[in-house]
């Protein structure tokens, strides 16, 4: 039996074997122990290069009009994009619905370079109702997140039941830049009486 993997974040322990870095750190012994720091700024535990100004911002949008009929299909778009000066190779996504008037049902993602992954729930963590989340977006087939680039995200849902407005919460999360968040509102009607 092998031991599973796990890829650790900036500053963790690590060791070559089960515990490895991700792309463009490196295992380094760092006062006695083995972590994942910057090659070329090993003294960084934050892993990012001298007047570095890491940002970025979050747009969450209904694609199409603010109004549904229960059973039609929600379309929400959501835009990130890195607006600092250093890539960003740790980028955690998550969603928050009401599973009282949402169910997803899929998603896809983009890059503004030409990456695309046509599918996100393999990549997705939707273990918890109402909550998806990617743990770390540059590890996809998406990549890091090079300056000015976005990541984009198409999520469709289902309208589950009538309510004058139920919002969705987009966030995202890097070590290095503080949690942004963008809501999106919509309404549902009922089908019966709304017509």
């Amino acid at each position: 039996c092998q031991p599973s993997v796990i890829t650790v974040n900036c500053n963790d322990p690590c060791n070559n074997s089960d515990r490895i870095c991700p792309t463009g750190l490196q295992c380094m012994n760092i006062d006695g122990t083995n972590r994942c720091r910057l090659p070329s700024y090993p003294s960084s535990n934050v892993c990012l290069p001298p007047n570095s100004n890491p940002g970025i911002t979050i747009e969450k949008v209904v694609d199409g009009p603010l109004s549904y009929l229960v059973g039609d299909v929600v379309n929400f778009r959501i835009r990130m994009t890195n607006t600092g000066n250093v890539s960003l190779n740790q980028v955690r996504f998550t969603d928050r619905y009401n599973i009282g008037f949402l169910r997803y049902i899929s998603g896809n993602a983009s890059k503004s370079s030409g990456e695309s992954i046509s599918d996100i729930n393999p990549i997705l963590n939707s273990n918890i109702p109402g909550f998806l989340q990617i743990d770390n977006v540059a590890t996809t087939a998406l990549g890091a997140l090079g300056p000015g680039q976005f990541y984009e995200f198409r999520l469709r849902f289902i309208a589950l039941a009538p309510i004058d407005s139920t919002c969705n919460v987009g966030v995202v999360f890097t070590p290095t830049v503080p949690e942004m968040s963008s809501t999106a509102c919509m309404g549902v009607g009922n089908r019966n009486t709304d017509l």
